[in-house]
């Protein structure tokens, strides 16, 4: 009798200690699963970050380029600009646009940027131009100088006056 009891006593211990090794398996996988879980919600995280970045950056960029119903403020501001840096303003007005170029046979992607051409012709000493030039191109708009034409203004000799070639860019109205 004494010889089943300890062999039932030594069959409990083994049982026992599979139990143990079973439990500890487990507690590792459940350790590992845990791990991969956090590391996934890391990422999450991450990926939402820079999600919401994006987003602040398009919508930076949508108030940036505007649309065309901001137009007359722009033009507005433009002249604001030339008589606080001094500059007298001849003229101010928009260009017609070129028509659209022939569409080829492949279907090429339709432009996201609409480009209103203006001509700002402006009289005043060459550091005010340049200034007047430095503040519209870093504005709250996107202004493209494509031509810069100088001559002397002979009826005020220090002074000379400017013809700016440029476009306003816009986001493209969708439809």
């Amino acid at each position: 009798m004494w010889l089943v009891a300890m062999g039932v006593a030594g069959l409990s211990i083994v049982l026992m200690g599979l139990s143990v090794a079973s439990a500890s398996r487990e507690a590792r996988a459940a350790e590992e699963r845990l791990h991969q879980a956090r590391h996934q919600f890391h990422t999450v995280i991450l990926r939402r970050f820079q999600l919401d970045s994006v987003q602040r950056q398009l919508t930076l960029l949508a108030r940036r380029f505007g649309n065309e119903a901001d137009f007359p403020s722009i033009l507005h501001f433009l002249t604001t600009t030339a008589r606080a840096c001094g500059l007298h303003i001849k003229s101010l007005k928009r260009c017609h646009q070129q028509p659209p170029p022939a569409k080829t046979s492949k279907q090429a992607p339709a432009p996201v940027l609409d480009r209103v051409p203006v001509v700002i012709e402006v009289t005043g000493r060459f550091h005010q131009i340049a200034d007047f030039i430095g503040d519209a191109t870093n504005a709250h708009f996107i202004f493209q100088i494509k031509k810069l034409d100088m001559t002397s203004d002979p009826d005020h000799h220090p002074s000379v006056v400017a013809s700016i070639y440029g476009d306003i860019v816009f986001i493209k109205e969708t439809e």
